[in-house]
């Protein structure tokens, strides 16, 4: 029998790390299935539980979603009725969608513009998209303030050897299993991949700035 087969809740959140408190709110909130009570005195989780449980603090304590989302999220997983592509899409748009946007002076521009131009110019590089995606409507908030704040118009073309290098890295994390999978693992990558990855490109791109500063600027540098 696998050692994961038979934990009780206080087991289980030795595990997993997660309070007993916690996992039983999850479990009244239908976030969590019932432990197995064949057995007499008390309820036996299983491995299920544990990737389940990893799932929920994914969502919940790195994608911010609120329990309601999650219990969404879980339904429509556990239907099965959900291909795993649009699970996915569903879920990260939730995600985007809860996440704080910094170009709040930007939160009432017309967008629309910028809509039309991203929707052709991924098209014709062959990248699908929902038309509803809060990412998109992100980037084009993003390529709004651009051309709202440079002093020379930005055009399309601009964001090639971005879209290339964002693709590459997503093909990546795509050929290194993160995407692929049963649904829940697959999932539970997308939004850890997303979320906790995006920062390590966010701030190795911040070093690679300040390290070409130095090398451009820096007049004591090394020979």
């Amino acid at each position: 029998m696998n050692e994961h087969e038979a934990l009780t809740v206080s087991q289980l959140s030795e595990v997993t790390r997660i309070s007993v408190a916690s996992i039983k709110f999850y479990l009244r909130e239908g976030l969590l299935a019932a432990g197995d009570m064949t057995k007499p005195h008390r309820a036996y989780y299983s491995q299920l539980h544990i990737d389940r449980l990893r799932l929920i603090v994914a969502l919940r304590d790195v994608g911010g979603l609120s329990i309601g989302t999650i219990r969404e999220v879980v339904q429509t997983l556990d239907s099965g009725k959900t291909p795993t592509f649009r699970l996915i899409s569903r879920t990260l748009n939730a995600v985007t969608a809860n996440e704080a946007s910094p170009l709040k002076g930007f939160a009432s521009a017309d967008l629309k513009p910028a809509m039309r131009e991203l929707n052709r110019f991924l098209t014709d590089r062959g990248i699908r998209v929902q038309r509803s995606s809060a990412a998109l409507h992100e980037l084009a908030r993003a390529l709004t303030a651009i051309r709202a704040t440079y002093p020379k118009d930005v055009p399309i073309d601009r964001l090639v050897p971005y879209v290339e290098a964002a693709e590459q890295i997503a093909r990546h994390e795509t050929n290194a299993g993160t995407l692929t999978g049963e649904p829940q693992f697959a999932l539970r990558a997308a939004v850890l991949g997303t979320l906790l990855w995006e920062r390590i490109l966010i701030y190795l791109r911040r070093v690679l700035h300040e390290h070409l500063a130095a090398e451009v600027y820096d007049q004591n540098k090394p020979p």
